[in-house]
């Protein structure tokens, strides 16, 4: 029996990088792509393939980009990086943080947490706060 997983092939599951096809358990190519059926990393995963990912994990957006999103109860507020969106009502207002006290101030307000550290907040894809 093949696996879907979201807008995939059926037959396929695609998950964080990891591949596998054909007939789960039964037999099929999982084991053969370093995975077991249903796209997870198993026993069998090539080293090589695992030097690459473990490489490449420090210059992924996560790492150098600050994202950050919540549900209101009117709509939804996000963060990437300086730009902020706040969707009130289904009317999307955006502005640019100007420096990292008024990031403390959104996460405060938006978020309900005061978190002092965020003064000294590295974030690498802002060069002013690298």
């Amino acid at each position: 029996m093949g696996v879907a997983s979201g807008g995939g092939a059926a037959g396929s599951s695609r998950a964080g990088g990891w591949a596998a096809t054909g007939s789960g358990a039964a037999g099929g190519s999982a084991a053969r792509l370093g995975g077991v059926a249903g796209g997870s990393p198993g026993i069998g995963v090539s080293t090589a393939a695992s030097a690459s990912r473990v490489a490449r994990w420090r210059s992924r957006t996560t790492w150098t980009r600050l994202m950050i999103r919540a549900l209101t109860p009117d709509g939804r507020v996000s963060a990437m990086n300086r730009d902020v969106t706040v969707l009130r009502d289904g009317v999307a207002a955006t502005h640019q943080l100007a420096d990292r006290a008024e990031l403390r101030a959104f996460l405060a307000r938006y978020f309900g947490f005061d978190l002092p550290d965020v003064d000294r907040l590295r974030v690498p894809s802002i060069p002013e706060w690298a």
